[in-house]
């Protein structure tokens, strides 16, 4: 049996989260993303397709939830941007230990 926590709510079945969640009203963006979170990894835990228990108990269309879904893995995967150093530049030749670009 699969069982789904939430900040402040007590931890309940799968089925009881998705009638909960769809008595829900109006969500904010970050609601709606948790939600989407949840589902996806519900259904996974499950073995049902993912995207499509998404889609269906929220509301949205397929296309819809894989755009939701993309928005949250990049904001949970998306790298730090670092000053990356650019390729070395120097004299060309032999002594010079590795490729160099000119």
């Amino acid at each position: 049996m699969s069982t789904v926590a939430e900040p402040g709510e007590r931890d309940v079945s799968g089925g009881e989260y998705v009638l909960r969640m769809r008595e829900r009203g109006e969500r904010t963006n970050e609601q709606t993303m948790a939600d989407a979170v949840r589902l996806y990894q519900l259904a996974y835990t499950i073995i049902l397709p993912p995207l499509r228990m998404v889609s269906d108990n929220l509301g949205v269309s397929q296309s819809t939830a894989t755009r939701l879904m993309s928005r949250v893995r990049g904001d949970d995967r998306r790298p730090q941007r670092r000053h990356a150093p650019g390729p070395h530049t120097g004299p060309a030749g032999p002594s010079s230990g590795g490729p160099s670009i000119f």
